[in-house]
């Protein structure tokens, strides 16, 4: 089940700035932007041991002096130095700054340091109204085998001379972690000059030892199958309706964000299939009603289920093709996005539209190689990106502008 996409046939504004994103955004006056929706840093390190107790305690505390913790020598994921760290509270403060009471940040983040991303949050000023989680079927596993690394540790490691099938196509933007995690660096660098294969054979291990063999098939982790979407708001001026009423903002665009029902499918009004009623539950409310065809209420879960529990917005990850649309190289040809963490435009304008009115602002502090402004342009919205990277921002301008000529010749 898929949401139908509706794209606006007339431009709107877009603009890409590159550089530091306070600095960008001191440029604007308070008050400014509807929403927020980005994909922030993730802040995950090359071994995952960047993270300890006390670089933690050393963190909060320089946060809450007001202080920007030092990322300088801190590399996050494939070595990037724009992922040392989650995006400190003063970049959150210059953005709380100038987004409108009651307007939303939807920001990704990563379920080994969400809890830093929601804290840095807490600090700028905006309260945490939710979590969304996006899941998704296509995450690769990248834990280690315990028995391989107790023959390892013991100097008993050997291979068995096979080889196994991996069966998996590993060539999204992500190859390189997810082979060099199996089948080592050298491998992965083989597989990244070559644009990756749809199948990769990697040696068998067998145990070597009594240890090992105890410990064979314990690893260190789950396949990763979801992102977390931290929901956010900047604190209402009066009421829910005043606000509205001056800025625009403060509430979510439920029934544009509904998900439709399968053909002759009917929503009933509770799960024991009767009226939904609550006089008697102690609640106070009377009898609930609403449109049958109206669609499922959007819940706080983005992702991909079987026919039977497909009651939630389906997106799975972009495949090749998207993340490359509109990108060329110096000569005019056509490139791939050199961008790591490409996101769904589909998803992306989901969110901008449960959060943002039409015709509104949206700013994206992070804005990558440009699908939130892709997002808003088809939505129509208007458009803010910040990206201090050169390249990507070069990216960005490329994938927006391919957009807006393919829609408006379609």
């Amino acid at each position: 089940m898929r949401l139908k996409r509706k794209v606006t046939r007339q431009s709107k504004r877009v603009e890409v700035f590159t550089g530091d994103n306070s600095d960008v955004m001191s440029r604007f006056p308070e008050n400014h932007f509807h929403s927020v929706v980005s994909d922030p840093p993730y802040g995950l390190s090359e071994n995952g041991k960047n993270y300890s107790s006390q670089t933690i305690a050393d963190m909060i505390t320089t946060w809450a002096k007001g202080d920007d913790y030092d990322y300088s020598n801190r590399r996050g994921f494939l070595g990037k130095d724009w992922d040392g760290g989650v995006p400190q509270p003063s970049t959150w403060k210059q953005t709380f700054r100038v987004l409108r009471p009651g307007g939303f940040v939807v920001a990704f983040g990563h379920p080994k340091t969400v809890d830093l991303l929601i804290l840095s949050l807490r600090l700028a000023g905006f309260e945490i109204r939710d979590q969304i989680m996006w899941i998704y079927t296509q995450g690769f596993p990248k834990a280690v085998d315990a028995g391989k690394q107790i023959d390892k540790h013991l100097g008993t490691l050997q291979t068995s001379g096979k080889y196994v099938n991996l069966q998996h196509d590993i060539r999204g933007g992500q190859a390189f972690s997810e082979v060099s995690n199996i089948g080592g660096r050298r491998m992965a660098r083989s597989l990244e000059g070559q644009g990756g294969y749809g199948k990769t054979m990697v040696p068998a291990y067998e145990p070597n030892s009594p240890h090992a063999e105890e410990w064979h098939g314990w690893k260190s982790a789950l396949k990763p199958a979801h992102e977390v979407i931290v929901v956010a708001r900047k604190p209402l001026e009066g009421t829910t309706a005043q606000n509205i009423l001056r800025w625009e903002t403060g509430v979510m665009n439920i029934d544009a964000c509904r998900v439709p029902l399968a053909d002759g499918e009917k929503v009933k009004g509770s799960g024991h299939g009767g009226s939904l009623d609550t006089r008697n539950m102690g609640w106070g409310f009377k009898r609930v009603g609403r449109d049958p065809d109206l669609g499922r209420f959007p819940a706080n879960v983005i992702g991909e289920f079987n026919d039977d529990l497909q009651r939630y917005f389906y997106c799975p990850k972009p495949g090749r093709t998207e993340k490359d649309f509109g990108v060329s190289d110096p000569s005019g040809k056509s490139a791939k996005n050199p961008h790591c963490t490409v996101k769904p435009v589909r998803l992306m304008e989901y969110l901008v539209r449960l959060v943002t009115k039409k015709d509104g602002l949206v700013l994206d502090p992070f804005c990558g190689s440009g699908t939130t402004g892709i997002a808003a342009q088809n939505e129509g919205m208007q458009f803010v990106g910040i990206e201090q990277d050169v390249k990507y921002a070069d990216v960005a301008r490329k994938r927006i502008g391919a957009w807006i000529n393919h829609v408006q010749a379609a």
